[in-house]
C-alpha cells in the first residue's frame, strides 16, 4: 500500500514538474480546440479547421443536432461439420438483425455541452422447426461537458474513452469494459459511468484523469486513471497509470511515431500480479487465482503503410502483434473440463485467450470499381495456431447509404479456439443507412 501511493504521489509529482517546466506562461493563456479535446468514437461532425471562428461556432453558439445512423444485417452461419460432409443441413443457422444508434448533440454558451446515444437492437434467429425474437436497448453514453475558463475542461456521466495507440488491441486502456469485436470494427461500443479531467498544457501536453465510478457500491470501489501525454520531436508519448483499492497498480505507457517511412505504434502495460483471476489446477482440482509475485506484462506493436496507387493513399496496410501476459500457452481446448471450467466462470475471452496473436487488416478504396473499397482482414492464435479470416466488399450508393457483403472462413484445426464451438464459415449482407 505505500508503496502504491509513493508510485503515485511520484507520477503526479514528475507529470506536474513536466508541464511547470516546459511551457512559458504565454502558451498557457492561449485558447484550446475544444473540438479536438473532446475526441470521442463518434458525434457530430465538426469541421478540422481549428481557426477561431470555428472554436468561438462551436463553444459560443447554442445548437441542437439530431443524428443517427440504422443497420440491417443477415447473417448465415456455416457449420464446420457441414463443409466436411459430416452433418446435415439442418446444422446450418440463419440470424437477422436491425440495430441502431441515435445520438443527441446539445451545445451552449461557453462551451458547455451534452451528448447521448441510445442503442437500439433487435435480433431473430430463424431455423425450420421454431423462431426467437430479442430486442434490448442501451444508453451508451449520456455525459456533460463543461469548462473553467478553457484552462480545465470536465466530463461527467456516462463515457466512451478512446485510449490506446494501437488498432485492435489496447493494453493501456485500462477503462473500457467492451472489447472491439474483430468482425465488427465500426460497431459503436457503450461507455462507463465516471468523470474525466482534461488538463491542456499548451498543444503539445495533456494531462487526462478519469474517476471510474461503474459497478461502485461504496466510494473504496471507484478506481483513478491518470494519463500524461506529450511529444517528443516527431512522436507521441503517453504514460498511465491505474489505482483500485485493495487492487494490483497497474502501469503503462504507449507512443506513435514514424520510422523509415511506417508508422510505428506500441503499448505496454504492466502490473505486479494480474488483474483478473485464471484458471490453475492445484492438487488435481480445478481453482481460479490471480497470477502474484512477479510482474505481468502485456503489450502490442503496430505497423501501418499507406501505398499511392494511380491516387494517394489508396491502399492501407496495418499490422499487429499482442503479447498477452495474462494468457495461456496450453492448449485447453481439447479438454472439455477446462474448457466447461473456463467457460462456467467467465474466465474465456475471445482473442484473449492465449498469449500471443497477432492480426492484418488489408483495405483498398475505389476497388474494384470506384464506388466500392475492399478489404482482408485476419487474425490468429499464435498459440493452437487458430484464426478467422474476413473479406468484405462495400457499396456506397450515396451519402448517407450503403450496403456491403463479407465473407467469413474459420481456419485451424479441431478444438482450438477460433473453432472449438464448430463454426467453418459466415456469409453477412449489411445495408446501412447514417444521417
Amino acid at each position: 500500500m505505500i508503496f502504491r501511493v509513493a508510485a503515485y504521489i511520484a507520477f503526479v509529482f514528475l507529470i506536474s514538474a513536466r508541464m511547470s517546466a516546459a511551457q512559458p506562461l504565454d502558451i498557457l493563456e492561449k485558447d484550446i480546440d475544444e473540438s479536438s479535446l473532446f475526441d470521442t468514437e463518434i458525434i457530430v461532425d465538426v469541421p478540422d479547421d481549428s481557426s477561431d471562428d470555428l472554436i468561438n461556432i462551436y463553444t459560443e453558439k447554442k445548437s441542437v443536432n439530431f443524428t443517427g445512423q440504422f443497420r440491417f444485417d443477415s447473417l448465415y452461419l456455416i457449420n464446420r461439420g457441414w463443409l466436411q460432409g459430416k452433418k446435415r443441413w439442418g446444422s446450418n443457422r440463419i440470424y437477422n438483425y436491425t440495430d441502431g444508434d441515435l445520438f443527441l448533440d446539445v451545445r451552449l454558451k461557453k462551451g458547455i455541452k451534452a451528448f447521448f446515444d441510445i442503442g437500439i437492437i433487435n435480433t431473430s434467429s430463424s431455423i425450420s422447426t421454431s423462431n426467437t425474437m430479442t430486442s434490448a436497448v442501451d444508453i451508451k453514453e449520456l455525459f456533460v461537458d463543461f469548462n473553467i475558463d478553457r484552462k480545465a475542461y470536465f466530463r461527467a456521466g456516462k463515457q466512451f474513452l478512446k485510449w490506446g495507440r494501437t488498432y485492435f488491441w489496447n493494453p493501456t486502456d485500462f477503462v473500457n469494459v467492451e472489447k472491439q469485436n474483430f468482425l465488427d470494427m465500426k460497431y459503436i461500443r457503450s461507455g462507463i459511468y465516471g468523470v474525466r479531467a482534461h488538463f491542456p498544457v499548451g498543444m503539445e501536453q495533456n494531462l487526462y484523469m478519469f474517476l471510474n465510478t461503474s459497478n461502485a457500491d461504496d466510494i473504496d470501489q471507484f478506481s483513478i486513471v491518470t494519463r500524461f501525454e506529450f511529444l517528443a520531436g516527431r512522436s507521441e508519448i503517453g504514460i498511465i497509470m491505474w489505482n483500485k483499492y485493495k487492487e494490483n497498480s497497474v502501469f503503462g505507457a504507449d507512443f506513435s511515431t514514424n520510422f523509415m517511412g511506417l508508422d510505428l505504434n506500441g503499448e505496454l502495460a504492466f502490473s505486479y500480479g494480474s488483474i483478473k483471476e485464471r484458471m490453475i489446477e492445484k492438487n488435481n482440482q480445478l481453482t481460479k487465482e490471480k497470477i502474484s509475485g512477479k510482474w505481468v506484462p502485456r503489450a502490442t506493436i503496430g505497423l501501418s503503410k499507406t501505398l499511392n496507387w494511380e491516387r494517394a493513399d489508396r491502399i492501407s496496410l496495418y499490422y499487429e502483434l499482442f503479447y498477452n501476459g495474462e494468457g495461456y500457452k496450453q492448449k485447453y481446448f481439447g479438454d472439455n473440463l477446462k474448457i466447461d471450467y473456463l467457460m462456467q466462470n467467465n474466465l474465456y475471452e475471445m482473442n484473449y485467450y492465449a498469449i500471443l496473436y497477432h492480426s492484418f487488416f488489408l483495405s483498398v478504396n475505389e476497388f474494384p470499381f470506384h464506388s466500392t473499397d475492399f478489404k482482408i482482414n485476419s487474425i490468429q492464435n499464435l498459440i493452437d495456431y487458430s484464426g478467422i479470416l474476413f473479406t468484405g466488399l462495400t457499396y456506397k450508393v450515396t451519402e448517407g447509404f450503403m450496403v456491403s457483403t463479407d465473407l467469413v472462413l474459420y481456419f485451424g484445426d479441431d478444438n482450438t479456439e477460433y473453432l472449438y464451438d464448430d463454426s467453418g464459415a459466415q456469409l453477412r449482407m449489411l445495408a446501412m443507412i447514417y444521417f
